[in-house]
């Protein structure tokens, strides 16, 4: 029973000292003046985490522009203002000549102005492939099928690049008095 209560004060102890030595205090412990806490992208205490997210993104990187350099790239873009692209799907070829569409291509739909990269990797024999996008309008949830043909082969130093554009017209309608 008394280690408990000697172990319970030492807890109590330390929790108070963590709150002295807090940045957002004041040297004598007090509370006073702003109490606007700092807006971090991270928990605080954890910034660790975040340099080493960063370091793995900045390798990502590098490794991705590599192989885009020795294979090619095929970069997809969404410029359309009022539509997302909720899937991207590629016509592949069975051996028996039967086609059949991939399963989506995107792990995430891509918003306006958002891009993705693909490595261009495909069989000589069959590098023209089908492709269909599907968008979905943001508002009024709409879908919209986009289809074309686009080239897989890897091609050294050569990125393709496909910039999805929806162009809608509007209609106005004006009252004219004679």
């Amino acid at each position: 029973m008394r280690v408990l209560a000697t172990s319970g004060l030492l807890a109590l102890a330390v929790a108070s000292a963590a709150i002295a030595d807090s940045p957002f205090t004041h040297r004598d412990g007090s509370d006073e003046g702003d109490s606007i806490l700092p807006i971090t992208s991270y928990p605080l205490g954890q910034s660790q985490v975040v340099s080493e997210s960063m370091a793995r993104n900045v390798q990502m990187y590098w490794i991705q522009r590599d192989m885009c350099e020795q294979m090619g790239c095929l970069i997809i873009r969404n410029e359309a203002k009022n539509y997302k692209v909720a899937d991207f799907r590629i016509e592949l070829v069975d051996r028996d000549g039967s086609s059949r569409w991939s399963r989506n291509q995107l792990l995430h739909p891509l918003l306006p102005t958002e891009s993705v990269v693909r490595l261009k990797v495909a069989p000589a024999e069959t590098c023209a492939r089908q492709i269909k996008f599907i968008l979905q309008h943001r508002k009024t949830k709409e879908k919209l099928e986009l289809a074309g043909t686009t080239d897989f082969c890897p091609s050294p130093h050569a990125t393709n690049m496909i910039r999805i554009n929806v162009k809608s017209p509007e209609v106005t309608v004006e009252d004219v008095k004679n």
